[in-house]
């Protein structure tokens, strides 16, 4: 009589060497100084303006978001897709 199998007979995934790296506590410091830069960058960008600053920012992130949702939608669903081309879109 067969048996089914267990989840003890199934074969263990291979190990990878590409799994994500803790940042040591250097790198973490190094990101935070590098976001502080860039912080002030952009408030200096403003007229030394912490509020300006920040709808800046805003209204750039809304734009970049725009442009990704026009880039996806030209793209159309991969997922959906599998690869197969779209029809050229007019514009």
């Amino acid at each position: 009589m067969h048996r089914q199998p267990e989840i003890a007979d199934m074969p263990k995934p291979a190990e990878t060497t590409d799994s994500p790296q803790v940042p040591s506590e250097a790198d973490l410091e190094a990101q935070a100084a590098e976001l502080e830069a860039a912080a002030g960058q952009a408030i200096e960008a403003c007229g030394g303006d912490p509020v300006a600053a920040v709808r800046a920012l805003i209204v750039a992130n809304s734009l970049l978001e725009e442009e990704a949702e026009r880039v996806y939608a030209a793209a159309g669903s991969w997922g959906y897709l599998r690869g197969r081309k779209l029809p050229p879109k007019t514009i």
